[in-house]
C-alpha cells in the first residue's frame, strides 16, 4: 500500500513539481526519440518518452489514478534524467548497453526531467529509476548504479 502510494505521490498531477537547474542543452546520441507507433518491445536502444508515451506503454495514472496498472508487455526500467547531469550522462550509456544485453527480455526508456515535469513532479535526485516488473508493484532506485548492480536488479527483480 505504501509503494501504491509512492507512486501515485510520485506521478500525481497535483504534486508539487520539483524545480532543476537548466544547464546546457547537450544531446546523448545514444538516446532514440520516437512516437508511439514507431517503437516497438523488440527495440534495442534506450527510448526517450513523454507524457503521451508514459501513459500508453507505462503507466496511464489517468485512467488508473487508484491502482496500478503496467501498460507493456515485458518489463522495463526508466529512467529520470537531465542533460546536464554528470552521473545521468553515465548511467546513459550503461543503460544503453543493458537495453542492447536485454534486447527482447526489457525495455528500458529515459524522461527528460527539463522537457517533462509533471511526469518528474516528486523526484527529488536525478538519475532516478523506475523499475517496472510484471506482475507485481513497480518501486525506484536513485543515483547511478553500477553496471553489476543494475544486471542483477534485473535478473531478480524484473526477469523473475
Amino acid at each position: 500500500m505504501k509503494k501504491n502510494l509512492l507512486i501515485f505521490t510520485f506521478i500525481s498531477i497535483f504534486s508539487v513539481a520539483i524545480s532543476f537547474a537548466h544547464g546546457p542543452n547537450n544531446t546523448n546520441g545514444n538516446m532514440e526519440s520516437v512516437s508511439g507507433s514507431e517503437q516497438n518491445n523488440s527495440e534495442s536502444a534506450v527510448i526517450e518518452i513523454n507524457k503521451a508515451q508514459f501513459l500508453e506503454k507505462v503507466y496511464n495514472y489517468e485512467k488508473n489514478p487508484k491502482e496500478w496498472v503496467y501498460e507493456g508487455s515485458i518489463p522495463c526500467i526508466v529512467d529520470f534524467y537531465a542533460n546536464w547531469c554528470g552521473p545521468c550522462r553515465t548511467l546513459s550509456v550503461t543503460l544503453q548497453k543493458l537495453a542492447e544485453e536485454y534486447k527482447g527480455k526489457i525495455i528500458v526508456y529515459k524522461v527528460n526531467v527539463d522537457k517533462e515535469s509533471e511526469l518528474s513532479s516528486g523526484i527529488s535526485s536525478i538519475p532516478t529509476l523506475l523499475w517496472c516488473p510484471l506482475g507485481s508493484e513497480p518501486f525506484f532506485t536513485q543515483g547511478a548504479l553500477s553496471e553489476n548492480l543494475l544486471k542483477a536488479r534485473i535478473e531478480s527483480q524484473l526477469l523473475k
